[in-house]
């Protein structure tokens, strides 16, 4: 027996003389962990509507009844009716209010997107003439939603807030109202606004108010740069806060995809507001007034309204500057931090860490070899934590027969991937045990978390307020309380894995509630961090009947929930399957057939029998690999126009004028343009498409797609740089299908739902120009 599990269990009897409820402390452990879950877990919830709001407050209830309003006349994608009503009620609404309604017409192109923009906006002016504050969301959807959270509460809060505008007093900075058109294609309608619109350049800031789901906390997800007075601005509030600059980080080196995106670039002081629960019902028919939680508007509202406040009278022209760490606790206060503290506050961590372990040998509490085979082991746990969860959900994914079988009914995948976890560092920690003692793996925890802290605030300084804490409050605690109570090592392992649990256990909820278990990797990674703060007491020699208990439990615990994983349904009514059906005719090639997309999941076989599809896939589409597919009839309609207007000759090749049209009324027209010959630019309606977006695609063609074709045909200008003729593909879509596809998709299960861009009938055919 090795010296330190000697000593481990000497001090172990010592102790539990005079702590008889010793035994209980790892259940007491977990029992605090799993209630902090639970709290945590309460805490997301949104604010409760303000039943009795006064005129100058926002009412979720009233915001619900234009929400209702604008929804009454369905999808509102670029030319639908209610596309074209919304824009009618959203005037009508400024304009009833006494507001002066400026409308922004024009034809855009971004990315591979191209379509008649309508921005809706109005200017509310200061008592000075100094930068103005944006207020913005987008009225659009796409053509299988309704859209009610994404954005329709959006544009709602913001009406609601313009009626509370009426009744204050003028703010000391000009309020700009943009309503904008087009953000689901591509940010089309903003992009617009930016490089056409005059009141662009006066406007110093922006809050935009979003959503990927339609229920849960108005999160505020994104800022500009030098956020640090709008992080405690926010956290002075008085509202519900839900704030966590992890977020700032992550979307400073990721691709984001709202309008504020383009705003940022622009160097406006940012904010943005997003609902993320719900995502089950996100860009599908059942984003609906059924399935949308009033709490969640009242939050946009009351984010929204109260930095609305801040911003429209602070100095926009000299902001402070200075970013800030912050995070909410339970919706309540919220910590605030310069990150100028982060490495110092990091390094203090880690010198206190290496001052008490120097002490720690020098007591003889622990020896040099512990502690350095304790440093080492502590990152294989992590890492071993962190493949659990992959390995959990792969095995359920095959014991399902299943991609993500855990959408419908997450709680036992949850259970499953946690248990996990825990027992992974328990019997990984197993195989060194005789050789680390619980005073090495106290000092480990603080020192790999002050490393982790001092590493992050080097590079990600935002995200460093996740371990800054819970390193340098269980190093304080270390020094504190080492050897001042025959109980020292419990209360520091449970209070230092509390703490750590708050700030870990925020990032895993953000990730389930955000992505499901879809990224099993950074689940599991956060509660491997709060199981291995807890080692101390799996090592603890007085501890083994506990603990052997616990792994039993556990072991049961696991299996079960494994079991109940792999057998619920993988989809429900509330948390749907996504599908298309498409009704694909092929000229030149004289086909007609059915596709449905099945996503990952397969739909059931009963189903694909009963609506005779074949069970073999077939490549249907020219671009795909292979699809889902049944054999239909000729629908007798005609195929788009790609009509030569005219052919002229370049320094560098030749110009092809074109008209591109729909003889049906589709709504969304498509051409494939072949790689070579080259390309120099193309553009329609006077708007250049940006090829160069395109340039890092596999595709052997570029795809661009022109929105509200039924308007009017557009014409395509192509600089060409060879004199050879080539091969265009054209196709046009119609957001309806037949009685025969109503028929094949109605018979469809109950927890399968029309998705995105919903059901269409499209046309292809080659043309040579």
């Amino acid at each position: 027996m090795s010296d330190e599990t000697l000593e481990n269990r000497n001090i172990s009897s010592e102790r539990g003389k005079a702590f008889p409820i010793r035994p209980f402390v790892p259940f007491i452990a977990f029992m605090l962990i799993l209630s902090l879950f639970y709290v945590m877990l309460k805490g997301m919830n949104p604010p409760t509507p303000n039943l009795q709001a006064a005129p100058n407050e926002f009412s979720a209830y009233r915001a619900f009844d234009i929400v209702k309003n604008l929804v009454a006349d369905g999808p509102r994608n670029s030319g639908s009716v209610g596309h074209q009503t919304a824009q009618t009620k959203i005037i009508d609404q400024l304009e009833y209010l006494g507001f002066e309604v400026r409308v922004q017409k024009t034809f855009n192109c971004r990315q591979i997107t191209c379509m008649p923009i309508t921005n809706i906006m109005t200017r509310i002016e200061g008592t000075e003439s100094g930068p103005a504050v944006m207020l913005t969301a987008h009225y659009d959807t796409h053509p299988a939603t309704l859209g009610v959270g994404d954005d329709t509460a959006g544009v709602a809060s913001i009406l609601e807030i313009a009626r509370i505008i009426k009744l204050e007093k003028p703010f000391k900075n000009p309020v700009v109202l943009l309503f904008s058109d087009g953000e689901e294609l591509g940010l089309i309608g903003a992009d617009a606004f930016i490089k056409e619109d005059s009141w662009v350049k006066d406007i110093a800031a922006a809050i935009n108010i979003e959503a990927r789901g339609n229920q849960g906390q108005s999160l505020l997800f994104e800022t500009s740069a030098n956020n640090a007075w709008l992080a405690s601005a926010y956290a002075d509030a008085d509202i519900k806060h839900s704030a966590f600059s992890l977020l700032y980080d992550i979307y400073q080196n990721m691709p984001n995809d709202t309008d504020l995106t383009l705003y940022k670039k622009e160097g406006m002081i940012s904010l943005n507001f997003g609902l993320a629960e719900g995502r089950g019902h996100y860009h599908t028919e059942l984003d609906n007034l059924e399935n949308f939680s009033l709490g969640s508007l009242q939050h946009h509202g009351d984010n929204a309204l109260a930095m609305l406040k801040v911003l429209a009278n602070a100095d926009l022209v000299n902001p402070p500057k200075g970013n800030a760490m912050y995070m909410d606790f339970f919706g309540g206060s919220m910590i605030v931090l310069s990150v100028a503290f982060a490495i110092p506050l990091s390094l203090l961590a880690f010198a206190i860490f290496i001052w008490a372990s120097t002490r720690s040998i020098k007591a003889k509490d622990t020896s040099k070899k512990a502690l350095v085979i304790s440093l080492l082991v502590w990152p294989l746990l992590i890492a071993v934590a962190t493949i659990s969860g992959l390995i959990l959900t792969k095995l359920v994914a095959i014991v399902a027969g299943a991609y993500n079988p855990w959408d419908a009914f997450p709680t036992p995948a949850r259970i499953a991937i946690i248990v996990f976890t825990l027992l992974s560092v328990i019997f990984t920690l197993k195989i060194f045990v005789k050789h680390i003692n619980v005073t090495s793996m106290m000092l480990s925890n603080g020192i790999w978390w002050s490393v982790i802290a001092t590493v992050c605030a080097m590079f990600l300084p935002s995200s460093s307020i996740i371990f800054i804490f819970p390193a340098l409050i269980s190093a304080l605690l270390f020094i504190l309380i080492q050897k001042k109570s025959k109980c020292y090592t419990e209360i520091y392992t449970v209070i230092s894995t509390l703490v750590a649990t708050l700030f870990f256990l925020k990032v895993a909820l953000l990730i389930e509630v955000a992505f499901g278990f879809n990224l099993p990797l950074a689940y599991s990674f956060f509660w491997g961090l709060i199981f291995i703060g807890l080692t101390p007491l799996f090592i603890d020699k007085s501890y083994t009947k506990a603990n052997k208990i616990i792994n039993v439990l556990t072991f049961i615990i696991l299996l079960a929930s494994i079991g109940i994983a792999s057998m619920v349904p993988p989809h429900s009514e509330l948390r749907p399957q996504k599908v298309v059906l498409v009704h694909f005719e092929d000229m030149n090639e004289k086909t007609s057939n059915w596709i449905i997309s099945d996503t990952r999941n397969p739909l059931p076989k009963k189903y694909l029998t009963e609506a005779k599809f074949e069970e073999e896939r077939a490549k249907i589409y020219p671009w795909s690999v292979s699809d889902r597919y049944q054999k239909a009839d000729a629908s007798g309609e005609s195929a788009p126009e790609f009509k030569l207007l005219s052919s002229e000759k370049t320094a560098k090749g030749r110009k092809l004028t074109v008209e591109f049209s729909t003889l049906r009324q589709a709504d969304v027209g498509w051409f494939f343009l072949p790689r070579y010959p080259d390309f120099e630019k193309v553009i329609i309606n006077g708007s250049k498409v940006p090829l160069e977006y395109q340039a890092s695609s596999p595709s052997k063609e570029w795809a661009v797609n022109v929105h509200n074709l039924k308007q009017a045909p557009v014409i395509i200008e192509l600089y060409v740089s060879s004199l050879e003729p080539f091969e265009v593909m054209i196709m046009d879509d119609k957001h309806i299908v037949s009685d025969e596809g109503n028929i094949i998709f109605d018979a469809k299960p109950t927890a399968v739902a029309i998705d995105t861009s919903g059901n269409k009938h499209r046309i292809l055919k080659r043309v040579i120009l």
